[in-house]
């Protein structure tokens, strides 16, 4: 997680959306969150990004924040060029869902989904839209995208 620490129903919410992707034997390694603003070379000094056992590598974002180049921009760069296999970002939307309510909101949360979209796409990655709080809402395709054949 990016300036994004998961209480407890959100981390069973991304396990549940990890089995669903990836299958049921799936292991999910949370790193600690990387705070907002922090030095990337400091935040990932003992990751290990190429690691032969990881299947994919994802970072995970509230779609309540907005998107900036100097941050959000900046790890998506980094973590493009040191992962092979490539990064896919997950947009939790329950939190801006918890603040504008989401009959209230649709036309701003839309909104959100699609600039969040293309500043991945701009980054090299890919976006998909998640609900932590309600896993079935917004189900991932197996692999979420990436090319992963040991899944096909």
């Amino acid at each position: 997680p990016y300036s994004y620490t998961l209480d407890e129903p959100r981390d069973r919410g991304l396990w549940a959306i990890a089995a669903a992707a990836l299958g049921g034997q799936t292991r999910v390694q949370l790193l600690p969150p990387i705070g907002y603003g922090v030095e990337l070379k400091d935040a990932l000094r003992d990751t290990t990004l190429k690691e032969a056992g990881i299947t994919v590598t994802t970072v995970l974002f509230s779609l309540a924040a907005t998107p900036e180049k100097e941050n959000h921009g900046a790890l998506l760069d980094y973590l493009v060029k040191r992962v092979p296999r490539g990064v896919a970002v997950l947009l939790d939307e329950s939190p801006l869902l918890e603040r504008i309510g989401e009959q209230v909101g649709s036309e701003r949360v839309a909104e959100r989904h699609a600039l969040w979209r293309q500043f991945c796409s701009f980054h090299g990655t890919s976006a998909h839209v998640v609900n932590l709080l309600q896993p079935d809402k917004h189900p991932l395709e197996l692999g979420a995208g990436l090319a992963l054949p040991e899944l096909r």
